[in-house]
Parts: C-alpha cells; sequence; structure tokens
C-alpha cells in the first residue's frame, strides 16, 4: 500500500512536468479518485 502511494506520488511528479497548470488540477483530482477507488478494493479484501 505504501509503495502504491510512492509511485502515485512519482507518477504526479512526472505528471506536473508535462501538463499545464490548467489541467494539472483536473488531472491530480482523476488520480485521487482512481487511488481512492484502489484504496476501497485493497481495503474491502
Amino acid at each position: 500500500m505504501q509503495k502504491l502511494a510512492a509511485d502515485q506520488f512519482l507518477l504526479s511528479n512526472e505528471l506536473e512536468q508535462s501538463i499545464p497548470p490548467q489541467d494539472l488540477l483536473e488531472s491530480m483530482q482523476n488520480e485521487f479518485a482512481e487511488l481512492r477507488k484502489i484504496t476501497l478494493l485493497l481495503k474491502s479484501r
């Protein structure tokens, strides 16, 4: 789980480098939604 969060953080950093600021917020919101889904899936196991 911790590794997943670290990977997600690295991915966010990479995205930040490549995405213009106006798209960044939307992109990060999508990532957090995805991360929440993954977290819920892992908790329900």
